[in-house]
């Protein structure tokens, strides 16, 4: 299949958007895919939206979004119909909607393949809350634009494909759901994985924290847990990775890692070794559209201990990788999950084994290509 291949950032950057659009594109590539790529698209704010985020911001106390204006949407239209003139392909495959918002008429069958709708994100995202009236109108009518536009929205999780449904009245027979896979090096030893979940040191039971928002995953309630463990008589640490922990006090038991740049060998091994590791990946998250750490971590047949949110329930499936807990859960509830798994260790390597089989079967991108592959044929013969 000839695709263009749609992105808002440079997909050849495995930094950008957590790496999807990279991992994406390679995962195609070997699939056989002839990839025409069209990012990344140039933003092109002006003086004009730049003076109208200033006033809502320090006059009006409130939130403008200048990627939702639609002098912004004309401009990434303009981009791409002109780079349209000069390729012929079978599909347009798009990672974000904004960019599709104006795109109609097209000759060509538009795809997006997405984490979450604007409807939302409005009120749970930090960065999407106290929005102006001006944005939010705008933000609405943009994403139902886009997804009247196109053939197929493609969603990460159900939590986002609903949103689709219920905020915009999206037709139910194209909003389909495939999970992204783990974004991460396939020339992975499964053999030499299942020996370490056997093999594993089980003397100090290592919590594994990565995220670059510390509020926002849950890295208060993280602390809490460790902290909690350790006065049961479980020896526990907590590592952290992406971010620095906002906290007065500085406890034994947590150990920082940095930001690790997966742009740097040195960096990427340090990674791999705490996945290897760590008994549990744990990011109560208190926000999360996907949660892409999640299948990373399942690659590794590390079990995640998470908090059910937005797109989480499709990445971790409780008592298959790991457990999701309801928000109401208690420190204790956490905490009596860890231990148990912990101390039970044929239990503690089943669970591994079977989050490893989840990657395998579900949270993979050659498995999620096959599934893209489906959907499309069937709209190509249409």
């Amino acid at each position: 299949m000839k695709i263009a291949f749609l992105t808002l950032e440079d997909p050849k950057n495995i930094l950008a958007w957590s790496g999807i659009p990279f991992f994406l594109s390679q995962a195609l590539i070997r699939r056989g895919h002839d990839l025409i790529f069209l990012g990344p698209l140039q933003k092109k704010y002006n003086l004009f939206t730049g003076l109208k985020s200033v006033i809502y911001k320090y006059l009006l106390g409130k939130k403008y979004l200048r990627d939702r204006d639609v002098l912004q949407i004309n401009s990434y239209s303009q981009q791409i119909r002109k780079k349209l003139k000069d390729i012929d392909c079978d599909l347009i495959l798009s990672t974000s909607t904004l960019p599709v918002s104006n795109l109609n008429a097209l000759d060509q069958p538009i795809v997006t393949w997405c984490d979450a709708t604007f409807y939302g994100v409005q009120q749970y995202y930090p960065e999407f809350t106290n929005l102006c009236s001006e944005t939010r109108n705008s933000g609405n009518k943009l994403e139902s634009s886009a997804l009247e536009n196109v053939s197929l929205a493609i969603f990460s999780s159900a939590w986002a494909a609903q949103s689709a449904l219920d905020g915009y009245g999206t037709q139910s027979n194209k909003v389909k759901v495939i999970q992204f896979g783990a974004n991460i090096n396939q020339n992975r030893d499964i053999e030499l994985i299942k020996d370490n979940i056997f093999n594993k040191r089980k003397g100090v039971c290592k919590l594994l924290f990565i995220g670059v928002d510390w509020i926002r995953k849950g890295g208060d309630l993280a602390l809490k847990i460790a902290d909690n463990l350790n006065r049961m008589g479980l020896v526990t640490e907590l590592h952290i990775v992406g971010c620095t922990p906002l906290i007065d006090h500085n406890p034994s038991f947590l150990i920082k890692h940095g930001f690790l740049n997966k742009n740097i060998q040195q960096d990427n091994q340090i990674l791999d070794e705490l996945f290897l590791c760590s008994h549990f990946l744990l990011v109560p998250s208190m926000a999360e559209c996907y949660g892409l750490v999640f299948a990373e971590a399942s690659s590794w047949g590390l079990p995640s201990i998470t908090r059910l949110s937005g797109g989480i329930a499709s990445v971790v499936k409780s008592g298959v990788n790991g457990y999701a807990f309801d928000p109401s859960a208690s420190i204790d509830d956490y905490c009596q999950y860890i231990f148990d798994k912990f101390s039970n260790s044929p239990e503690y390597e089943a669970l591994s084994l079977s989050t490893l089989n989840h990657y395998e079967d579900v949270l993979n991108w050659d498995v999620a290509i096959k599934k893209f592959e489906y959907l499309t044929n069937e709209i190509l013969k249409k």
